[in-house]
């Protein structure tokens, strides 16, 4: 169980930089390995540099993914897993598409569609959006049709709105996940499920009119209005807006709610 620990004093490599590194736990005589038993996927930052390791487990023991905690290296906060491979694809297209699993992002990259990062085991930050904005014009945030991946999204909708990027979000039909949805099929469909991403406030305001028709007392009423009225809020108020900026939310929002 302790490979990697027993390799590693082989190599003269000393215990407190496996401890740094976050690869072992423990201290003292009690140090083990970290990740036991995974299949083990490589977390990079932007240039390519190993900076943490994600572990799904293969026998069922314990939580069904690890990731590295964090260090000096790496914080799952500010990043993202397979930036180093899209980041190019999405300063070409303008579009970083975000998913949630490292087999959805793995996947996607297979199949050709290679602007496709996922967050690691954490919602979607403000750090993430920051990252986004550097390479990309629009995020559309791709999670499982499921009601979970429905409220992950409508909580990156949030940060999204306030960190000032345009935002999309496309959900996979069927209760699929990505991963799913591209080997049943393929490239294209998943293609125009990313080109018909619904825009940030149709998506809120459909998610408020549903509400409303599931809520039967006024308070639940209001709590759904003024989820909604918190997103346009965030939006507004995220920075010192120009005219122009200030002008296409509004006729946004107009459009959405026929007005």
């Amino acid at each position: 169980d302790n490979d990697l620990l027993s390799a590693a004093r082989q190599k003269k490599i000393p215990d407190k930089l496996l401890l740094a590194a976050g690869l072992v736990v423990g201290a003292g005589s009690s140090l083990s390995d970290k990740f036991v038993n995974r299949l083990m996927f490589t977390i990079a930052d932007v240039t390519g540099r190993i900076i943490a390791f994600g572990g799904r487990t293969l026998s069922g023991d314990g939580a069904k993914y690890i990731n590295s905690p964090t260090t000096a290296l790496f914080d799952k906060s500010n990043a993202l897993f397979g930036l180093d491979h899209a980041r190019h694809q999405m300063v070409s297209t303008d579009v970083g598409v975000l998913v949630e699993g490292y087999t959805d992002c793995i996947m996607a990259h297979q199949f050709g569609v290679s602007n496709v990062v996922a967050t690691l085991g954490t919602s979607f930050t403000a750090g993430h959006a920051r990252i986004l904005r550097r390479y990309a014009k629009k995020v559309v945030l791709l999670f499982d049709s499921d009601t979970a991946g429905l409220e992950a999204a409508n909580r990156a909708l949030g940060v999204a709105l306030s960190s000032r990027i345009d935002i999309g979000i496309a959900s996979v039909p069927q209760g699929k996940d990505p991963c799913d949805f591209l080997l049943a099929q393929g490239k294209e469909p998943f293609a125009k499920l990313i080109d018909n991403a619904t825009d940030v406030f149709e998506f809120k305001w459909t998610r408020l009119n549903t509400n409303l028709g599931s809520q039967p007392t006024m308070a639940g009423k209001k709590q759904a209005i003024d989820e909604y009225l918190d997103a346009i809020a965030a939006a507004i108020g995220a920075g010192n807006l120009s005219p122009i900026e200030r002008g296409l939310i509004v006729n946004n929002l107009a459009r959405v709610m026929s007005l």
